[in-house]
Formats: structure tokens, sequence, C-alpha cells
């Protein structure tokens, strides 16, 4: 199991950190950034990760690693607190 972090945006927001499981993409862990962004406002994991799984590229989908890692993306590690 491989865990490699992403970070979820609202517009130009860096709103968490996702900690995802490379090999099952399922959510590890969620460093919250901006709790007034986030899509799911209680903090509820298991909510959080099935708001993730609906809304998320799926893995089947060819290109989604170069798209999710890609030269253009916002790198939110600097942001974290």
């Amino acid at each position: 199991m491989g865990i490699k972090q992403y970070c979820l945006m609202h517009k130009n927001i860096a709103v968490a950190v996702l900690s995802v499981d490379s090999d099952t993409f399922s959510l590890y862990d969620c460093d919250v950034l901006q709790s007034e962004h986030m899509p799911i406002k209680n903090g509820d994991k298991k909510v959080l990760k099935n708001w993730i799984e609906r809304c998320a590229v799926p893995k089947h989908q060819k290109g989604t690693e170069s798209i999710l890692e890609g030269a253009g993306n916002f790198d939110c590690s600097s942001r974290r607190k």
C-alpha cells in the first residue's frame, strides 16, 4: 500500500490535504486546512470518504494519474498548519 497526498480545492482555495491509498484510491486520512470551504461540514470522515468516492475521477479512466499529478496542479504541501 502506497499513500499519496492530494489537495482538495474549492476554486483557488486549498481546502484539505487528502491522503489516499494509491492502490485502492480510498481515503486514508484528511488534514483540513480551511474548514469553512469543506464540502462536508460536520467533519465525519465516513461521510467525506463517501463524498470523495462519488465525486472522484473513476479509477478505470485513462490518464487519471497524469491528470492528478500534472505540472499545472496546485501543490498544497506548503499550506499545512
